[in-house]
């Protein structure tokens, strides 16, 4: 071989094998950001939550949760998840953003919508102690729902010689409405006054037609006939809507 070309094929060797054994560290791919809500539909009281996916997990160092520019929290360890409650004052649609961010500031970004449509705004007032507070002549709307068996309280403040009308409407008030309403008057000793099913005109309707003895707060417990029939009976569902009405005859 030629003397030059020996030493430009000498040369060249070491090159070779330099980019042959080149050790750097390759580009970490896009990152992507999934976010799913479960439920996406929220009926009642209650909570959402919120999962983030992260097409890889090298490089990411938390994910946090947005809805709008609010900053709702973070997490750092997949699954990526963040829980939000709701009530009544929450009903309407809830965009949620959540927020990769990496070891090298970069970010990725995935969202999400809840529709909140909560019926029943005096949730919770699963017990007397948290009875929603209720004045003559007004009307609310409300649902046996959330628990498998459910009592729904309110309580009003009453002066001897008022004569109380109370009615409980189902179907009468929502023609989808499933429940057949029971209603229970309680004095302000505790003691019950009432039960009534079934007589607050045509249909499953209840009234209760009370005139007052003593001032003070009075408390009214609605149920289902079913559970109040069946101390072991569920009655579960979001159709179980009613109308609660308290007047002066």
């Amino acid at each position: 071989m030629h003397p030059r070309k020996f030493a430009l094929l000498a040369l060249a060797i070491p090159l070779v094998m330099a980019a042959c054994t080149d050790t750097s560290t390759p580009p970490l791919p896009a990152l992507k950001v999934t976010l799913q809500a479960d439920p996406a539909t929220v009926n009642l009281p209650g909570a959402t939550t919120l999962t983030a996916t992260t097409s890889r997990t090298m490089g990411v160092q938390r994910v946090e949760f947005y809805e709008g520019t609010t900053k709702l929290g973070e997490d750092s360890t997949a699954p990526y998840t963040f829980t939000a409650t709701y009530t009544y004052a929450n009903n309407g649609a809830h965009t949620y953003t959540a927020r990769a961010v990496e070891t090298n500031g970069k970010t990725a970004d995935g969202t999400a919508t809840v529709t909140v449509n909560i019926a029943d705004a005096f949730e919770p007032n699963d017990s007397a102690a948290a009875a929603a507070p209720l004045t003559y002549g007004q009307n609310v709307t409300g649902s046996i729902a959330g628990q498998d068996r459910d009592y729904d309280w309110f309580k009003f403040t009453a002066k001897a010689g008022d004569q109380v009308l109370i009615r409980a409407l189902g179907k009468n008030t929502n023609p989808t409405s499933t429940l057949d309403p029971v209603l229970y008057l309680y004095a302000p000793d505790g003691k019950t006054l009432l039960e009534r099913d079934d007589d607050g005109g045509t249909g499953l309707d209840s009234e209760i037609r009370y005139n007052v003895l003593t001032d003070g707060t009075y408390v009214i417990g609605l149920t289902s006939f079913t559970i109040k029939d069946d101390a072991t009976a569920k009655d579960n569902s979001t159709t179980n809507t009613y109308r609660l009405e308290l007047s002066l005859r």
